[in-house]
């Protein structure tokens, strides 16, 4: 974590103790909106016309063969490098039946376009339909 990150994570997260606390407590349309750690994935791809910005969309899920796919458009070879690599748990598993209902609902516009579910495997978009 860099030290905005950390700055950041102990002003206005570390007070919440757990994941489920954060959820219910702070999770909210205003506040996803004030940080761009929170701010939904559509409002960077989506302009105020409603017309998709980017050429290809790439998943964190899928980083390796994005970022392949995007050095052949490219006519470039590279390695994608890895630091500080560590095997995280899934992130559903960190939510109950409560947490889940309020994440979809405030997401409910970026689960949608970029095609993710808490009940199993995304199927990624590469060009979006609105």
């Amino acid at each position: 974590m860099n030290e905005f990150d950390d700055a950041f994570f102990k002003a206005e997260l570390a007070s919440f103790g757990s994941f489920e606390n954060f959820v219910n407590e702070w999770l909210t349309e205003d506040n996803i909106n004030k940080y761009h750690h929170f701010k939904p994935q559509w409002t960077y791809i989506i302009d105020r016309h409603n017309k998709v910005t980017v050429d290809y969309i790439g998943y964190l899920e899928l980083l390796e063969d994005d970022f392949d796919f995007i050095a052949g458009k490219l006519g470039t070879k590279g390695d994608l490098k890895k630091d500080n690599v560590v095997k995280r748990a899934d992130y559903r598993d960190f939510y109950d039946e409560k947490t889940k209902a309020k994440a979809a609902k405030i997401y409910a516009k970026d689960i949608d376009l970029l095609n993710y579910s808490f009940d199993g495997v995304i199927e990624p978009v590469r060009t979006i339909q609105l």
